[in-house]
């Protein structure tokens, strides 16, 4: 069962509507929307505050499957959810960049500087996944703060 059919499911269950959870947890009802259809991923902390409002722990909400895998297997970036159709809806952008020549070259530099950063930091999959996660993420706030100041 996805993350957004146990929203679904969990909500159903306590007799709320959209809007009610919505307000509850601080967000739109929107947002509900896009968590309980699988087109967006709650951040941790609002995770939490589902789990509370559910009553369920926060483990369970994020497994698979309830109570069958831990929360790290869950952030596992496993072929359980192909991202590409998850959300190339959202940013096409995904569903054709790998046709052009160059992102083959881009790729085989990305593959190896993730694996220059696992063997250099000693790193597991996972983790390496997350440090090049994170620093993609830090490059991606940069230009957001600097998006229409000169250079």
């Amino acid at each position: 069962m996805s993350l957004g059919e146990k929203l679904f499911k969990l909500r159903k269950q306590a007799g709320y509507s959209q809007e009610t959870v919505a307000e509850k947890v601080g967000v739109t009802r929107q947002t509900i929307s896009k968590w309980e259809n699988d087109q967006a991923l709650p951040e941790m902390i609002k995770g939490k505050l589902l789990a509370e409002l559910y009553g369920v722990t926060y483990d369970s909400l994020a497994s698979e499957i309830t109570g069958t895998r831990t929360i790290a297997a869950a952030a596992d970036p496993t072929p359980d959810i192909d991202w590409t159709n998850a959300w190339n809806r959202r940013y096409p952008v995904l569903t054709h960049y790998h046709d052009d020549p160059k992102s083959h070259i881009m790729r085989s530099q990305v593959f190896g500087l993730y694996d220059d950063i696992q063997r250099e930091l000693g790193l597991s999959e996972l983790d390496t996944f997350l440090v090049m996660r994170d620093m993609v993420c830090e490059r991606y706030r940069q230009y957001t703060r600097n998006r229409g100041k000169p250079n």
